[in-house]
């Protein structure tokens, strides 16, 4: 028998380089991604911590414990711990370092949108309800909420009117939209919906853009179809 010649898989041409402005506006958008799915994880593991602090002797969570003001106020101080050790490393603080209660809540607030005394206002408000469940719908929904609204405009904040054209084209645009009529808030949000989505439908072109920028009158929201006579 011959010699068996090894199968070579056939190799896929490179990736076209993309823009340094759109890359950039990628690159952040998943750090700001990356961070706020971080801080989602700390804020179940708070709770976690939390409910160590109401456990009977049998190792039973028992929220009935957080009628009594001192469970509530263990409750949290693990919770508060744990977003404190979470805040020092992200912000690359020295794990030993501790300020005044001030600085301390200011660090807290800075990484989860909450403080100590919030939580502890909320656990003393719900007492025995103060579930994940409760936590996650009435609480860290808010949190992460107003969080993702301060961190959304960073992966598009060195974005220019210049840039606007390449970003149109990029997302396959450039013959629908006119660049000369659309603003860099406008395009940035557009090719956030294109990183996610690979492409951008009607519906969020009506959203985002104004009718008179848009040059195919097709994705217009006053546009009427024709029927046939």
């Amino acid at each position: 028998m011959g010699d068996v010649i090894p199968f070579k898989k056939k190799e896929e041409p490179p990736k076209p380089k993309l823009p340094e402005h759109i890359q950039r506006f990628y690159d952040l958008s998943k750090k700001v991604e990356g961070a706020l799915k971080t801080t989602e994880h700390h804020h179940r593991k708070a709770h976690l911590a939390g409910e160590e602090t109401i456990k009977d002797k049998n190792g039973t969570i028992d929220y009935d414990l957080l009628k009594q003001g001192d469970y509530q106020e263990k409750f949290a101080n693990a919770m508060s711990d744990t977003y404190f050790d979470a805040a020092k490393k992200y912000f690359k603080i020295g794990k030993d370092a501790k300020g005044d209660a001030v600085w301390n809540e200011q660090l807290i607030h800075a990484y989860t949108g909450t403080t100590k005394a919030q939580m502890l206002d909320a656990i003393r408000n719900e007492k025995d309800n103060f579930s994940y469940d409760t936590f996650f719908k009435e609480y860290q929904s808010k949190f992460m909420s107003q969080l993702q609204n301060t961190l959304a405009p960073i992966p598009g904040s060195h974005l220019k009117k210049e840039h606007v054209a390449d970003i149109l084209k990029h997302a396959g645009l450039d013959k629908i939209v006119d660049g000369e009529k659309i603003g860099v808030n406008e395009v940035s949000a557009l090719l956030g919906v294109y990183r996610k989505e690979k492409t951008i439908g009607k519906n969020v072109l009506q959203r985002v853009v104004h009718d008179y920028a848009l040059k195919d009158k097709t994705y217009r929201t006053d546009y009427v179809e024709k029927k046939a006579a």
